[in-house]
């Protein structure tokens, strides 16, 4: 199982309906809206890396969102 966090930008007017919209998307754990640079923290897991590009992709392209960043997780040793 592969773990990311997904930083993700709304267009202005998309706050409310991106936050619905991600926490439906396949993978999601969970959706935090927060305050600063990024809108939303977007916890992500798939079963492997094309799993997770895909899943990426399909946040990246959701009606609303500006601009994405994703962070992969290492397994803790």
């Amino acid at each position: 199982m592969i773990k990311a966090i997904v930083l993700i930008t709304a267009r202005p007017g998309f706050f409310e309906t991106l936050n619905l919209e991600l926490s439906k998307a396949k993978g999601v754990k969970s959706v935090i809206a927060t305050l600063g640079r990024w809108d939303f923290v977007v916890e992500l897991e798939a079963e492997d890396l094309n799993n997770l590009e895909e899943n990426v992709l399909k946040l990246a392209q959701t009606r609303g969102v500006k601009s994405t960043e994703t962070l992969i997780a290492f397994p803790s040793v």
